[in-house]
């Protein structure tokens, strides 16, 4: 079994207080029952839900039992816990000569395994088309290939800096597609999480508790089976036995107008 986890031995609150050192014991508890109630209970599980997509992502997962979002901040500071630790990367190819042809493996076709294979990079897209999904892809795999020193040299070429001798590989490729594709890799919360370790402010319960800032839409919830959408109306309150014979279409409207709802519900009041 210790073969099997690898060099991991953290406890899931352990985990989760590295990754947010503001943390306190109390609000472990909070954030572990809040993730007990999705199946999450162990780091395994933290990161295999930290990977998932559509109504497969936490959020939504969280979403569909009546819980709370996390922030956008929260799930970066987690995702970056997990590229950190070694025992929870999924195997990447090595750029040695022997295993250089084969490592690098097929071009995924589907924009689902574009986006597995870029989040396996430790890059998260926003908002990408295919095609630029897919270059950005051949590019993050040919500098995954590079040796630092070359990196250092791309970044030197290219952007007209010297990289810090302690900036790392990963973070160096990352700058490299940032100049290539400006608009697609999601932002990175890094500093503002290093920010948050110094701010007087001490707020994370209500902070990780705080819903997503933005409501569902039509798209989203149509990537959900229909049985989905009648768990999530149940889970939300909005069941009645009258909707048993409702479509697709009339739950999924019935949610994003729920979801709508609570966004506003979320806004700052404006006092007159």
């Amino acid at each position: 079994m210790a073969d099997e986890q690898g060099s991991l031995d953290l406890s899931l609150s352990s985990f989760i207080g590295a990754a947010k050192p503001d943390l306190k014991p109390t609000q472990l508890v909070v954030v572990e029952e809040k993730l007990g109630k999705v199946g999450v209970t162990n780091v395994q599980e933290l990161a295999h839900a930290l990977r998932g997509r559509n109504e497969r992502s936490l959020n939504n997962r969280l979403r569909a039992v009546g819980e709370k979002c996390f922030t956008s901040e929260t799930l970066s500071a987690l995702r970056q816990r997990v590229r950190e630790e070694s025992s929870l990367r999924r195997s990447r190819r090595q750029p040695s000569d022997s295993s250089r042809g084969e490592g690098i493996g097929a071009m995924p076709t589907s924009k689902e395994g574009m986006l597995q294979s870029l989040e396996d990079l430790g890059l998260e897209v926003s908002r990408c088309q295919v095609r630029e999904m897919r270059a950005m892809l051949l590019e993050a795999r040919r500098l995954s290939s590079l040796q630092r020193p070359d990196l250092a040299a791309e970044v030197r070429g290219r952007l007209g800096r010297n990289p810090e001798r302690s900036t790392s590989s990963e973070e160096l490729i990352r700058q490299l597609l940032e100049a290539s594709f400006p608009d697609a890799l999601e932002p990175r919360a890094t500093a503002e999480f290093e920010r948050s370790k110094s701010d007087e402010e001490d707020c994370f319960t209500f902070e990780i508790l705080t819903p997503s800032p933005e409501a569902l839409s039509l798209s989203t919830l149509f990537l959900n089976s229909e049985e989905e959408l009648r768990g999530q109306c149940k889970a939300r309150g909005l069941w009645t036995d009258g909707l048993e014979s409702k479509s697709k279409g009339f739950l999924a409207l019935l949610l994003k107008m729920e979801s709508r709802r609570e966004y506003l519900q979320s806004l700052p009041q404006v006092q007159d």
